[in-house]
Protein backbone atom coordinates (compact mmCIF):
# COMPACT_ATOMS: atom_id res chain seq x y z
CA UNK A 1 0.00 0.00 0.00
CA UNK A 2 1.41 3.33 -1.05
CA UNK A 3 1.22 6.82 0.44
CA UNK A 4 -2.11 8.60 0.78
CA UNK A 5 -2.70 11.29 -1.85
CA UNK A 6 -5.32 14.05 -1.99
CA UNK A 7 -5.87 15.30 -5.54
CA UNK A 8 -8.04 17.69 -7.53
CA UNK A 9 -9.52 17.82 -11.01
CA UNK A 10 -6.57 19.55 -12.64
CA UNK A 11 -4.21 16.80 -11.43
CA UNK A 12 -6.23 14.09 -13.19
CA UNK A 13 -6.49 16.22 -16.30
CA UNK A 14 -2.70 16.38 -16.44
CA UNK A 15 -2.41 12.58 -16.48
CA UNK A 16 -2.77 10.21 -19.39
CA UNK A 17 -5.05 7.21 -18.88
CA UNK A 18 -2.00 4.97 -18.39
CA UNK A 19 -0.52 7.38 -15.82
CA UNK A 20 -3.81 7.45 -13.92
CA UNK A 21 -3.66 3.64 -13.66
CA UNK A 22 -0.17 3.85 -12.11
CA UNK A 23 -1.38 6.55 -9.75
CA UNK A 24 -4.21 4.25 -8.63
CA UNK A 25 -1.77 1.34 -8.26
CA UNK A 26 0.95 2.97 -6.17
CA UNK A 27 -1.05 5.44 -4.06
CA UNK A 28 -4.12 5.43 -1.82
CA UNK A 29 -6.11 8.31 -3.33
CA UNK A 30 -8.34 10.19 -0.90
CA UNK A 31 -11.37 11.23 -2.95
CA UNK A 32 -12.80 14.45 -1.55
CA UNK A 33 -16.54 15.06 -2.13
CA UNK A 34 -15.59 18.53 -3.38
CA UNK A 35 -13.78 16.81 -6.24
CA UNK A 36 -17.23 15.86 -7.59
CA UNK A 37 -18.47 19.42 -7.19
CA UNK A 38 -15.44 20.87 -8.95
CA UNK A 39 -15.71 18.43 -11.85
CA UNK A 40 -19.48 18.37 -12.23
CA UNK A 41 -19.47 22.16 -12.41
CA UNK A 42 -18.23 21.62 -15.96
CA UNK A 43 -21.65 20.18 -16.82
CA UNK A 44 -22.97 23.74 -16.63
CA UNK A 45 -20.28 25.11 -18.90
CA UNK A 46 -20.12 25.41 -22.66
CA UNK A 47 -17.11 23.38 -23.77
CA UNK A 48 -14.67 24.44 -26.49
CA UNK A 49 -12.87 22.35 -29.11
CA UNK A 50 -16.07 20.60 -30.09
CA UNK A 51 -16.38 18.52 -26.93
CA UNK A 52 -19.53 18.32 -24.83
CA UNK A 53 -19.53 18.84 -21.08
CA UNK A 54 -20.44 15.17 -20.63
CA UNK A 55 -17.36 14.14 -22.63
CA UNK A 56 -15.08 16.33 -20.52
CA UNK A 57 -16.52 15.00 -17.25
CA UNK A 58 -16.46 11.45 -18.61
CA UNK A 59 -12.76 11.75 -19.43
CA UNK A 60 -12.01 12.78 -15.85
CA UNK A 61 -14.20 9.98 -14.48
CA UNK A 62 -12.28 7.49 -16.62
CA UNK A 63 -9.04 8.58 -14.92
CA UNK A 64 -10.51 8.61 -11.41
CA UNK A 65 -8.99 6.00 -9.06
CA UNK A 66 -11.06 2.83 -8.95
CA UNK A 67 -8.80 0.21 -7.36
CA UNK A 68 -7.49 2.04 -4.29
CA UNK A 69 -9.55 5.24 -4.21
CA UNK A 70 -11.44 5.90 -0.98
CA UNK A 71 -14.34 8.43 -0.93
CA UNK A 72 -13.93 10.66 2.14
CA UNK A 73 -16.80 11.90 4.30
CA UNK A 74 -17.87 15.46 3.53
CA UNK A 75 -16.06 17.94 5.78
CA UNK A 76 -19.31 19.51 7.01
CA UNK A 77 -20.34 16.19 8.56
CA UNK A 78 -16.96 15.88 10.27
CA UNK A 79 -17.25 19.42 11.64
CA UNK A 80 -20.71 18.74 13.03
CA UNK A 81 -19.65 15.41 14.59
CA UNK A 82 -16.62 17.05 16.22
CA UNK A 83 -18.58 19.97 17.64
CA UNK A 84 -21.00 17.40 19.12
CA UNK A 85 -18.11 15.79 20.98
CA UNK A 86 -16.94 13.06 18.62
CA UNK A 87 -13.14 12.82 18.19
CA UNK A 88 -11.95 13.18 14.59
CA UNK A 89 -8.70 11.57 13.50
CA UNK A 90 -6.25 14.03 11.97
CA UNK A 91 -3.80 11.37 10.77
CA UNK A 92 -4.40 12.21 7.06
CA UNK A 93 -6.09 8.85 6.51
CA UNK A 94 -9.39 8.85 4.55
CA UNK A 95 -12.40 8.94 6.87
CA UNK A 96 -15.17 6.62 5.68
CA UNK A 97 -18.82 6.78 6.76
CA UNK A 98 -21.18 3.93 7.59
CA UNK A 99 -19.11 2.00 10.15
CA UNK A 100 -20.91 -0.25 12.66
CA UNK A 101 -19.14 -1.98 15.58
CA UNK A 102 -19.50 -5.77 15.36
CA UNK A 103 -18.25 -8.73 17.36
CA UNK A 104 -17.72 -12.31 16.23
CA UNK A 105 -15.84 -15.18 17.87
CA UNK A 106 -14.67 -12.95 20.67
CA UNK A 107 -13.12 -10.51 18.25
CA UNK A 108 -14.27 -6.94 17.72
CA UNK A 109 -14.27 -5.03 14.49
CA UNK A 110 -16.10 -2.50 12.35
CA UNK A 111 -18.40 -3.39 9.48
CA UNK A 112 -18.82 -0.69 6.84
CA UNK A 113 -22.01 -0.29 4.88
CA UNK A 114 -21.79 1.47 1.53
CA UNK A 115 -21.65 5.16 2.39
CA UNK A 116 -23.50 7.86 0.38
CA UNK A 117 -20.11 9.05 -0.89
CA UNK A 118 -19.21 5.52 -2.05
CA UNK A 119 -22.57 5.13 -3.79
CA UNK A 120 -22.00 8.47 -5.54
CA UNK A 121 -18.56 7.29 -6.61
CA UNK A 122 -20.01 4.06 -8.05
CA UNK A 123 -22.55 6.03 -10.08
CA UNK A 124 -19.74 8.36 -11.10
CA UNK A 125 -17.83 5.42 -12.57
CA UNK A 126 -20.99 4.24 -14.38
CA UNK A 127 -21.38 7.62 -16.06
CA UNK A 128 -24.50 8.66 -14.14
CA UNK A 129 -23.29 12.24 -13.72
CA UNK A 130 -26.67 13.89 -13.80
CA UNK A 131 -27.98 11.72 -10.94
CA UNK A 132 -24.97 12.62 -8.80
CA UNK A 133 -25.54 16.26 -9.70
CA UNK A 134 -29.14 16.09 -8.49
CA UNK A 135 -28.39 14.25 -5.26
CA UNK A 136 -25.06 15.68 -4.11
CA UNK A 137 -23.16 18.21 -6.14
CA UNK A 138 -25.96 20.74 -6.44
CA UNK A 139 -26.50 20.87 -2.67
CA UNK A 140 -22.78 20.96 -1.93
CA UNK A 141 -22.21 23.78 -4.42
CA UNK A 142 -25.13 25.74 -2.97
CA UNK A 143 -23.57 25.43 0.49
CA UNK A 144 -20.27 26.76 -0.81
CA UNK A 145 -21.95 29.72 -2.51
CA UNK A 146 -23.87 30.56 0.67
CA UNK A 147 -20.71 30.77 2.77
CA UNK A 148 -19.87 34.25 3.95
CA UNK A 149 -17.27 35.66 6.31
CA UNK A 150 -19.56 38.23 7.89
CA UNK A 151 -20.24 36.25 11.06
CA UNK A 152 -16.53 35.47 11.44
CA UNK A 153 -15.61 39.13 10.99
CA UNK A 154 -18.22 40.30 13.52
CA UNK A 155 -17.12 37.75 16.12
CA UNK A 156 -13.44 38.56 15.59
CA UNK A 157 -14.23 42.28 15.94
CA UNK A 158 -15.75 41.60 19.37
CA UNK A 159 -12.38 40.14 20.35
CA UNK A 160 -10.53 43.18 18.98
CA UNK A 161 -9.21 41.30 15.94
CA UNK A 162 -9.36 42.81 12.44
CA UNK A 163 -10.03 39.86 10.14
CA UNK A 164 -9.70 42.08 7.05
CA UNK A 165 -5.94 42.02 7.53
CA UNK A 166 -5.83 38.46 6.18
CA UNK A 167 -3.93 38.58 2.89
CA UNK A 168 -2.67 35.01 2.66
CA UNK A 169 -2.87 31.60 4.35
CA UNK A 170 -0.32 32.51 7.00
CA UNK A 171 -2.30 35.63 7.93
CA UNK A 172 -5.48 33.54 8.14
CA UNK A 173 -3.75 31.03 10.41
CA UNK A 174 -2.48 33.82 12.66
CA UNK A 175 -5.93 35.39 12.97
CA UNK A 176 -7.57 32.02 13.64
CA UNK A 177 -5.04 31.35 16.39
CA UNK A 178 -5.76 34.76 17.91
CA UNK A 179 -9.48 34.01 17.96
CA UNK A 180 -8.95 30.66 19.68
CA UNK A 181 -6.41 31.91 22.23
CA UNK A 182 -7.80 35.42 22.73
CA UNK A 183 -7.54 36.82 26.25
CA UNK A 184 -10.60 39.00 25.62
CA UNK A 185 -12.79 36.55 27.56
CA UNK A 186 -15.09 35.60 24.67
CA UNK A 187 -17.17 33.47 27.05
CA UNK A 188 -18.39 36.52 28.98
CA UNK A 189 -21.17 36.36 26.38
CA UNK A 190 -21.32 32.60 25.75
CA UNK A 191 -24.25 32.75 23.40
CA UNK A 192 -22.20 34.94 21.05
CA UNK A 193 -19.86 31.97 20.77
CA UNK A 194 -22.73 29.55 20.14
CA UNK A 195 -24.25 31.84 17.53
CA UNK A 196 -20.86 32.15 15.83
CA UNK A 197 -20.49 28.35 15.66
CA UNK A 198 -24.03 27.83 14.38
CA UNK A 199 -23.75 30.50 11.68
CA UNK A 200 -20.23 29.59 10.57
CA UNK A 201 -20.85 25.85 10.27
CA UNK A 202 -24.42 26.08 9.00
CA UNK A 203 -25.72 23.71 11.69
CA UNK A 204 -29.41 22.86 11.05
CA UNK A 205 -31.87 24.42 13.48
CA UNK A 206 -33.12 21.02 14.69
CA UNK A 207 -29.67 20.37 16.17
CA UNK A 208 -29.22 23.68 18.00
CA UNK A 209 -30.52 22.46 21.37
CA UNK A 210 -28.42 19.32 21.11
CA UNK A 211 -25.38 21.49 20.43
CA UNK A 212 -25.97 23.63 23.52
CA UNK A 213 -26.38 20.53 25.69
CA UNK A 214 -23.16 19.02 24.34
CA UNK A 215 -21.00 22.09 25.09
CA UNK A 216 -19.01 22.24 28.33
CA UNK A 217 -21.21 23.90 30.96
CA UNK A 218 -18.60 26.58 31.67
CA UNK A 219 -19.08 27.86 28.09
CA UNK A 220 -22.85 28.01 28.35
CA UNK A 221 -23.30 29.68 31.71
CA UNK A 222 -20.86 32.28 33.11
CA UNK A 223 -21.62 31.12 36.67
CA UNK A 224 -19.63 27.94 36.02
CA UNK A 225 -16.44 29.61 34.74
Amino acid sequence: MGPIALFDKSFLQSLSVDESVWFDQFFIPNISPLFYVETLADLDKEMSRGRTAEQVVGNIAEKSPQLSGVPNVHHSELLFANIMGQPISMSNRPIVAGGRPVQSGGKKGVNFDISPEAKAFNRWQDGEYQKIEREFARAWRANIKSMTFESSAIYAQKLGINISLCKNMQDAYTVASQIVTSSAKPYDKPYDLIDFIVQSLGIPREHHQELVRSMPIRLVHPFYR
